[in-house]
């Protein structure tokens, strides 16, 4: 593990268009949030395009700042 404290890892979060500015996605967020609330973690991570200006601009919303990591990946 390269992290000393356990982290919940959102992969996936879309909403389709025509529930978008509906709540639905705070919603969820809020729900995995809370799942995780008693179950020893120390906070949440996510990964989203550098150009997805809407949803960095969502995350920040709710809580999330940027981080300095670097994701790497290797297609095969």
């Amino acid at each position: 593990m390269c992290y000393r404290s356990y982290y919940a890892e959102i992969t996936e979060l879309f909403v389709v268009e025509e529930y978008r500015k509906q709540g639905v996605a705070t919603a969820l967020m809020a729900s995995a949030e809370d799942y995780f609330k008693d179950k020893n973690v120390k906070g949440y991570q996510l990964f989203t395009g550098k150009q997805n200006e809407i949803a960095q601009a969502f995350y920040e919303k709710n809580g999330y700042t940027q981080s300095e990591e670097q994701m790497y990946r290797k297609r095969v």
